[in-house]
């Protein structure tokens, strides 16, 4: 799955099965250092998938800033719908 879901951390592992704190800032970071956004010290960056988490339990549906995860066409059905 993308790097859309990269996400500076509050924790390094999550806290429990389904949540993992995300850091106030929403700028996609690096996970091996070598982007644009590094994540600052204290914060991990990280994918939900990592732990299996589920996007729907990140609240990724339900987010503006990425269109309601339309824009990224992880649901062929959306992407389709999207654009015809």
């Amino acid at each position: 799955m993308g790097t859309y879901f990269h996400r500076c951390r509050l924790t390094e592992v999550p806290t429990n099965g389904t949540f993992w704190a995300m850091s106030d800032d929403l700028s996609i970071c690096s996970p091996d250092g070598g982007g644009a956004f590094v994540c600052p010290s204290g914060q991990w960056c990280g994918h939900p998938h990592e732990f299996n988490i589920a996007l729907a339990d990140e609240g990724v549906y339900d987010r503006a800033e990425i269109n309601y995860s339309i824009a990224t066409f992880d649901n062929f059905m959306k992407a389709l719908f999207t654009v015809f």
